[in-house]
């Protein structure tokens, strides 16, 4: 008996000494649930590191992003809504477009922390827009395209600043579009007049693949898609580094969105002495010779190696135990290593773009406490079944901060896990929502944007509806086309939709949607 109360009062202490941890989120691109090995033992690429994360905390297996593309999804994870609430039910995609997060939602997941007096960054891939000053001018430039008439000496509007972090190191739109360049606290590094003109999609990639769209972007003389991996793994461990020496005091978060595993595919060598290029070809001797095959998993190393590097120096500094480090994706897996032998996608249907499980569903790993038992707030090595949303990371930290999840035009949408993340196996979201393109099962690639028709889904339970939304055939939208029952066929082979049985689930999980669909 009092062994127990001892072990009691430890725990006790150990939360009241936890009740604001450090808080690391990585949001890596493009990373399918298939690629990671404790979710898909037959992935053939190497990721040690996730799986050791994934046996210190929990990982859950129907975790959903409000759509199955980059841009709207970054959004709802800086504000816990649903991308409709933004300025672009699509998302907003150009660089220097306005901002798809709207005046009155700027208390984002960056300034719910820093309300709750932590320190706070945003590394990598950016994607939400902003509005630039005008070259030579105190005015703004609204949607202004020609890169020759902004001005990236002075930090743009709705830029990480303005949304609640303190520090900023990013990539406007990440890898796979211009300006190639950098940008710290929001302003562009280097001379602009630097800027030059490069022919092709992705020029300087490794070996030149993907240069097929041929079209004008710019960049700086310093880019180097080799290195913006090293780049931005350096700048976290730096951010950790000066937290520690400046601000010890209080808490940090650090908002990590990676720009791998987006195309193209050029993991760096090796960062800080560990090995990169190569690793996937050494594993895989069969496939050493498929360059495509090999970048594509030495990619998906690259942001494992980020992920040990940040792991060990918060070890080093005796804090790790001491962070809450959640990892997860913007949507799913693109189909390029599928001709070769890896699915992505693990057991599930299509891919990134797609409506079908695998455009949405996506690793989702957390970890917080010293790796035992007994010294872990998430119990180490715990499987969690239960459906939940990335916008639901925004009231998860509301209520791990002890904030309200409802901050204005932000978190509404999101509804707060924590609990699950303490042990409770009660699912706290009954519905999610989320948006694709009804493409093929297994996607060939294809020239341009993708021409197939859009569509929703709306789960409940182990309920999947899926619903046309087609702007160009209006006629279509809001009318259901498949049922599937997720826990009998995951990947949505029999549809049940003509089933007279579920008609009145249909029509109930229907009233979900149109509710979801007619916010503005």
């Amino acid at each position: 008996m009092i062994k127990k109360f001892l072990t009691l009062l430890f725990l006790a202490s150990a939360a009241t000494a936890n009740e604001k941890p450090n808080v690391i989120l990585i949001n890596s691109d493009d990373y399918g649930i298939g690629d990671v090995n404790c979710y898909n033992p037959d992935s053939k690429f190497y990721t040690p590191t996730l799986d050791k994360l994934a046996a210190r905390g929990m990982r859950f297996t129907d975790h959903h992003t409000t759509a199955s593309t980059c841009a709207p999804t970054r959004y709802s994870i800086l504000t816990g809504n649903y991308v409709q609430r933004g300025l672009n039910p699509r998302g907003v995609w150009n660089y220097s477009t306005k901002s798809q997060i709207l005046p009155d939602q700027k208390v984002t997941i960056g300034k719910l922390m820093q309300q709750a007096g932590y320190n706070t960054a945003m590394l990598g891939k950016f994607h939400i827009g902003g509005t630039f000053y005008e070259r030579g001018s105190d005015k703004l430039a609204e949607n202004e395209k020609d890169y020759k008439k902004l001005d990236f000496s002075r930090p743009f509007k709705m830029g990480p600043l303005d949304l609640g972090f303190d520090y900023s190191f990013i990539l406007p739109n990440g890898i796979q579009e211009s300006p190639y360049a950098h940008f710290e606290n929001d302003v562009m590094i280097g001379d602009q007049d630097d800027l030059r003109l490069q022919e092709g999609r992705w020029t300087r990639a490794a070996k030149g693949q993907n240069t097929h769209r041929g079209y004008y972007q710019v960049g700086m003389p310093y880019w180097d898609f080799l290195q913006v991996g090293p780049t931005l793994a350096n700048k976290a461990l730096g951010f950790i580094d000066n937290h520690y020496k400046e601000n010890e005091d209080k808490p940090f978060f650090l908002y990590f969105c990676t720009q791998s595993i987006h195309g193209p595919n050029t993991a760096a060598k090796e960062i800080n002495g560990i090995q990169v290029e190569g690793i996937t070809a050494e594993r895989h001797p069969d496939k050493k010779g498929n360059y495509n095959f090999c970048s594509y998993g030495d990619f998906v190393y690259e942001t494992d190696v980020t992920l040990r590097l940040i792991m060990e120096n918060l070890e080093k500094k005796g804090e790790l135990k001491n962070t809450l480090i959640i990892f997860t994706a913007d949507n799913g897996a693109s189909p390029g290593a599928y001709p070769f032998g890896q699915d992505s996608s693990g057991i599930y249907s299509g891919f990134k773009g797609s409506i079908w499980e695998g455009g949405h569903r996506v690793p989702f790993i957390a970890a917080w406490g010293d790796g035992t038992k007994e010294g872990s707030v998430i119990e180490p090595g715990t499987v969690n079944d239960n459906l939940i949303g990335q916008q639901d990371i925004y009231g998860t930290l509301a209520e791990l901060t002890g904030q309200s999840t409802l901050q204005g035009a932000c978190g509404q949408d999101s509804i707060s896990f924590l609990s699950q993340l303490k042990g409770d196996s009660k699912s706290t979201r009954e519905y999610m929502y989320s948006q694709g393109k009804i493409e093929a099962r297994i996607r060939k690639p294809k020239k341009g944007g993708s021409k197939d028709p859009e569509a929703r889904m709306m789960r409940k339970g182990k309920w999947k509806l899926c619903v046309h939304w087609d702007m160009k055939d209006k006629s279509l939208n809001n009318k259901p086309f498949a049922l599937y029952n997720l826990e009998d066929d995951p990947q949505e082979e029999k549809d049940l939709l003509k089933n007279p049985e579920y008609k009145k689930m249909v029509d109930e999980i229907m009233q979900e949607v149109l509710k979801v669909a007619s916010i503005r």
